[in-house]
């Protein structure tokens, strides 16, 4: 009986820092399945589940549109698999989940943290994907500003300008497409349809004056900035354990990452369109960081009004993982 009511109190906690998170995190969904699969390894019932009805109900309310129906679809065949009789990691029973969001004190890439029996801790990234063909996994590993590449102040005022100068063409674009400016927030992230030649315009001068100053700074620093956006610390991978799951949510996979393989010193960036290339020695492209706006050149906030956004202080830093990491699936 006390296992159960830890497992249910566990889960109750780890919830609560889903429910701090913002309404639409995409990557939220996947946390959640992790952790609820973790839990079933580990013991956790039917009876459970109807008892967590409350807090799983909460997390729905959380997800963006099309999300809350696939969250409860998952949580109707949860109910179909096996019990478990515990989980373990690297010979060690699971004996406790940490959602990350929990306290401010857990940092990284990291969505969970297992505890072992010997109270040691595992840190466990979750994202969306599925392993290539070639085995090559990737994942964003940041959400850089323009200044963990170096960039100055002076710089950061001559990107707000960019920005601006690209407002009136992104308009004109836009009305052209889409005479009716309130249905442009419909239009669903990542569509072709946001897609502009002002908007790529504008961040492909942001990616060649980042890279030029880059290569103007010493190369410590630029190796500095590098292992920073891959989130190496001391030699050290950012977590210990990647938890993949497909985005119809019936693959879920587990992989070990056990250290560092990458020479950051030999890794150089060139700019390419819109993005920012992490380039190995091979000459093989190892990650990409996309220069794009926060929230679009030109949008309506949720209030009604409109406004523009910066060009230089959300980025999204994407690395093929299986390049930086020795990496191995646990079964």
């Amino acid at each position: 009986m006390e296992t159960v009511i830890n497992l249910v109190t566990m889960a109750i906690e780890a919830c609560t820092g889903f429910l701090k998170q913002k309404k639409g995190n995409v990557g939220l969904i996947y946390e959640i399945v992790a952790l609820f699969d973790s839990l079933r390894k580990m013991g956790l019932t039917n009876d459970n589940l109807d008892t967590l009805s409350p807090t799983i109900d909460s997390l729905y309310t959380k997800m963006d549109k099309k999300n809350p129906e696939k969250l409860r679809q998952w949580f109707t065949s949860l109910r179909d698999k096996p019990v478990g009789a515990g989980y373990y990691i690297e010979g060690q029973k699971v004996v406790n989940i940490r959602n990350t969001t929990q306290t401010g004190d857990d940092a990284g890439i990291d969505d969970l943290i297992y505890i072992l029996e010997d109270g040691s801790e595992k840190r466990v990234s979750v994202h969306c994907g599925d392993v290539q063909r070639d085995g090559t996994i990737k994942k964003c590993v940041s959400n850089p500003t323009s200044k963990r590449f170096g960039t100055t102040l002076s710089m950061c005022k001559q990107f707000d300008q960019i920005a601006a100068n690209a407002k009136a063409p992104y308009i004109d674009e836009m009305t052209a497409r889409f005479p009716d400016p309130s249905k442009w927030k419909d239009i669903p992230r990542g569509s072709p349809m946001r897609k502009t030649i002002a908007s790529d315009n504008a961040c492909s001068k942001v990616a060649k004056l980042t890279i030029d100053n880059f290569l103007t700074l010493q190369q410590n620093k630029q190796e500095q900035c590098i292992k920073d956006i891959m989130r190496i610390t001391s030699g050290k991978p950012p977590c210990h354990y990647s938890i993949i799951i497909s985005e119809d949510l019936n693959n879920i996979r587990l992989f070990k990452i056990s250290s560092v393989k990458i020479d950051t010193s030999k890794i150089t960036l060139r700019a390419s369109g819109i993005f920012i290339e992490f380039v190995g020695s091979d000459d093989k492209v190892i990650g990409k960081t996309q220069v794009k706006f926060n929230c679009g050149v030109w949008h309506e906030d949720k209030n009604g009004k409109w406004k523009s956004s910066s060009i230089h202080t959300s980025w999204d830093s994407v690395c093929n993982l299986t390049d930086l990491f020795v990496m191995e699936e646990v079964k």
